[in-house]
């Protein structure tokens, strides 16, 4: 069978889906080109955001990456102020945690999206609470059968 007969094969649920994740991935890269922080930052800020100072080790484990990926991203978090760099006296290794300045940052980039995701889901009314729910459910099936 060839690629395109194959791909037509698929139910018109599952087409439909991947057209709404499609619209929904453009969507969300113009809307990153508009903030003043890459992906990378967004994620690193969203880590430290926790109370506690991160090492590298720790930040690489959280968000799945190499630790030289980690290294690379939050060395250029600290040159841009976004990310602040410490080691105590008794300590062998770095710790980070966000600056004033990345916090603010993460914080108004993150809004405006919590904002947007809020204005749709008021959009749908009672069933906001059953789409997070089903949503949430269909992208742990997902991700299962993707682990698998």
């Amino acid at each position: 069978m060839a690629g395109n007969e194959a791909l037509e094969q698929r139910s018109e649920q599952a087409r439909s889906i991947a057209a709404v994740f499609s619209r929904l991935e453009t969507q969300r890269r113009a809307w990153e080109q508009r903030t003043p922080l890459g992906v990378s930052e967004m994620r690193l800020l969203w880590v430290l955001q926790e109370p506690d100072e991160w090492t590298l080790r720790d930040i690489a484990e959280h968000l799945g990456l190499e630790q030289s990926t980690v290294n690379r991203q939050v060395n250029a978090a600290v040159a841009a102020g976004l990310v602040t760099k410490l080691r105590g006296d008794d300590q062998p290794t770095y710790q980070f945690r966000a600056s004033d300045q990345g916090a603010r940052m993460f914080e108004s980039c993150a809004g405006q999206m919590l904002d947007r995701y809020q204005a749709a889901l008021d959009e749908l009314g009672d069933q906001g609470d059953l789409f997070v729910d089903l949503l949430d459910r269909f992208v742990d099936r997902l991700l299962a059968d993707m682990d698998a």
